[in-house]
């Protein structure tokens, strides 16, 4: 099912704290022309004891801009439990990573599919039109 949602002004553009996320997203952005976000979000995971404070893990998802009353399209999920040490990033590096693929590939394969058809009309005779030097076979 589908899950979108609304996100603040805050929430939008923030960096990821690894490096090569930033460089995948930024890729994305380029490729295919749609806004992707990525955005982290506190969870709360429990206390040390009972008077200690709270403890907060960031979690990460991937978000795309569909437009509409709730504009931004939920792509990765949290993981199950929150005791979890999966922050999402996996999850979202391994979404980018098949989708710039998918692209990669498909471009490949009309670039194959170009070429073959390039070469197979330079081989090909014109086309017949039924006459011959201007003159029908009736």
């Amino acid at each position: 099912m589908v899950m979108t949602t609304t996100l603040h002004t805050c929430e939008l553009n923030q960096p990821h704290p690894v490096s090569n996320v930033n460089e995948l997203l930024k890729e994305l952005r380029e490729r295919t022309g749609r806004d992707w976000q990525i955005c982290g979000h506190p969870i709360f995971v429990g206390r040390k004891w009972v008077f200690g404070p709270y403890i907060y893990k960031t979690r990460y998802c991937l978000y795309l801009y569909v437009g509409g009353v709730l504009p931004w399209q939920q792509l990765t999920i949290y993981p199950d439990s929150p005791d979890s040490r999966d922050d999402g990033t996996a999850k979202i590096v391994g979404y980018m990573t098949g989708y710039l693929s998918g692209l990669r590939h498909g471009q490949d394969q009309r670039d194959a599919t170009d070429a073959i058809m390039s070469a197979k009309l330079k081989d090909c005779p014109p086309p017949y039109t039924g006459r011959t030097n201007g003159k029908s076979f009736k």
